[in-house]
C-alpha cells in the first residue's frame, strides 16, 4: 500500500510505503479532525494487511494540542495492533536543540506500550 500527502505551511507531510509510516513537518491544521480523518481511515486499512514490521517516523517541527490529541489517537491505534501481533517501532526524530518536540515525544510515550526510538538531529 502507498498513500502520500504532501506537506503544507501548516499540515505535515505524511507517506505510507513497504511498512514505513512518515509524519513530517508542521501540524497546525485549523481543523485537525478533517485533516486527519483521511489519515486514520488509510491508517486502518494498511493494519488489515500490514508487513511484518512497521516503522512509523516522526519528524515534526511543532504540533499543536488539537493535533497532539490525534497524534495520541493514532498512536493508541497502533498499540492495539501491537497487541494483535503486528511489531511495530516508533521512531521520534528531534533537534538537539528542540526540547519542546523532546518533552513531547516522551510525553506520547509514557501514555502507550509501544517501542520509541528517539533520533537526535542536528539543530538549525
Amino acid at each position: 500500500m502507498e498513500y502520500f500527502i504532501i506537506q503544507t505551511r501548516i499540515t505535515p507531510g505524511f507517506v505510507i510505503k513497504n511498512g514505513n509510516i512518515r509524519f513530517s513537518g508542521k501540524s497546525i491544521p485549523e481543523d485537525a479532525h478533517s485533516f486527519y480523518t483521511p489519515i486514520i481511515n488509510v491508517l486502518n486499512n494498511y493494519l488489515e494487511k500490514p508487513e511484518s514490521k512497521t516503522t512509523v517516523c516522526f519528524n515534526l517541527e511543532y504540533i499543536n494540542s488539537s493535533s497532539k490529541k490525534i497524534l495520541i489517537n493514532i498512536l493508541k491505534i497502533f498499540e492495539q495492533a501491537s497487541k494483535n501481533g503486528l511489531f511495530i517501532e516508533i521512531e521520534w526524530y528531534f533537534e538537539d536543540d528542540d526540547d519542546s518536540i523532546i518533552d513531547l515525544g516522551q510525553d506520547l510515550k509514557s501514555l502507550v506500550h509501544l517501542p520509541f526510538r528517539f533520533i537526535e538531529m542536528p539543530g538549525s
